[in-house]
């Protein structure tokens, strides 16, 4: 059953956010209005990832629009974005779906400290969830998405609630304290052991920051968190400490390494066979760099992560995304994502999972405000069950954007 309190929060957060638009003409200095709507067609050669010779093949149209509200003055950053995604597919209308969305995300800046809070609510599809385009790879260093199973051969839909709130301050002209806290709460409909089983996580993160030059930084960072399932699946406790150099010379352009080792202790269930306590490494190495004509987004990681299986699992994943200006108004993309997941904790009931996605694509801005967009993407997913499971598809889409106050 879905919590009411994230529908209720949505409803508030809209309410807030058609208010600001109201209130736009009595503080247009402050307020800005950043709507984008694209809508499009897609075909997918193996939409929900079946076996070989049972290939799931759709075509059909989507439309995906966002609606940015943002307030910013010289101490706050707020901006919050009601959006809501939606496809047609004609041939395999148990597939059509309407998932609803909402951001928010608050910086505030004062003398010596600076706080900020993002939190999102999302109900979609469990193939709109985990499958992977560019769109959807990301560009923070170090901290991709967890949670995904990777079975989206079922008809399920998934319910996402997370609250990130942050505070650093300055104790010296060199030295920060950075605390971060995480909250995340996931729930399926229908749930399937093993498969989609809904879960919270709670993460809390305190780190000393050593400014070693004017771009270059020192990190220390301890972590704590614990992931409960539902179900008869053991909560898990881990704690990590970690090392990271940094390198910044602007919001664009930055660059990391990070090592460090987590333990992680599970709990036991009643008549089960006791757990053992784990140590894995975690580490982390990217870059998210803009040249004159060209933007190179790479970042590979090793971390512990809550899943929608039920397990948490050790996750190698490397992400790339390269964007290079062909012309003033056309741009290629290319984008690339692998991941690897095996159980943190000892079990047969697990499959070792790899997935990779390879991806080309281009924008044409052929107006101000409009964009053609396309894109092709290959996906390979491999199980390491008894028989040993892959599968495939190649998806091609193509849509039209269209951004009225877009700027550059």
């Amino acid at each position: 059953m879905y919590v009411r309190l994230p529908v209720r929060a949505m409803s508030l957060a809209v309410g807030a956010g058609l208010f600001g638009f109201v209130a736009l003409p009595a503080i247009g200095a402050d307020w800005e209005f950043d709507p984008k709507i694209e809508g499009g067609a897609e075909f997918n050669s193996n939409y929900r990832l079946f076996p070989p010779g049972f290939e799931d093949r759709v075509y059909g149209a989507f439309t995906n629009a966002a609606f940015e509200f943002r307030y910013l003055s010289q101490t706050d950053d707020f901006n919050i974005t009601p959006a809501v995604y939606a496809s047609y597919l004609p041939d395999s209308t148990e597939d059509n779906t309407t998932d609803p969305s909402i951001d928010l995300n608050w910086k505030h800046t004062g003398q010596t400290y600076t706080a900020g809070l993002f939190a999102e609510y999302i109900k979609q599809s469990v193939v709109q969830a985990d499958l992977t385009t560019a769109a959807t790879i990301g560009t923070q260093l170090g901290n991709p998405t967890p949670g995904d199973s990777g079975y989206v051969t079922f008809h399920d839909r998934r319910q996402l609630s997370e609250v990130t709130p942050t505070f650093t301050e300055d104790l010296t002209q060199r030295q920060h304290l950075e605390v971060t806290a995480d909250y995340t709460k996931v729930d399926y409909d229908p749930v399937l052991p093993g498969f989609y089983v809904g879960y919270s996580a709670a993460t809390g993160a305190i780190a000393l920051i050593e400014d070693i030059s004017q771009r270059t930084s020192l990190t220390l960072r301890g972590r704590a968190s614990e992931y409960e399932p539902e179900g008869d699946f053991p909560n898990t406790r881990t704690y990590g400490l970690e090392g990271e150099w940094g390198y910044h010379v602007s919001q664009v352009s930055q660059a990391y390494v990070r090592i460090g080792a987590a333990r992680s202790s599970f709990e036991q269930l009643p008549g089960a066979v006791p757990l053992a306590d784990t140590t894995g490494i975690v580490a982390g190495a990217g870059m998210n760099w803009t040249y004159q004509v060209t933007q190179v987004f790479l970042d590979a990681t090793r971390t512990v992560e809550p899943n929608g299986t039920g397990y948490t699992v050790d996750r190698d994943q490397f992400r790339l995304s390269l964007t290079r200006l062909l012309s003033p108004t056309l741009s290629g993309i290319a984008a690339a994502r692998y991941i690897r997941d095996s159980p943190s904790e000892p079990t047969v009931l697990f499959a070792d999972r790899n997935y990779a996605l390879a991806s080309l694509g281009f924008k044409w801005r052929f107006r101000r405000a409009w964009t053609l967009s396309g894109e092709y993407d290959y996906t390979n997913q491999r199980y390491a069950s008894v028989p040993p499971v892959t599968e495939t598809s190649n998806a091609v889409l193509i849509s039209v954007i269209y951004e009225p106050n877009r700027r550059n």
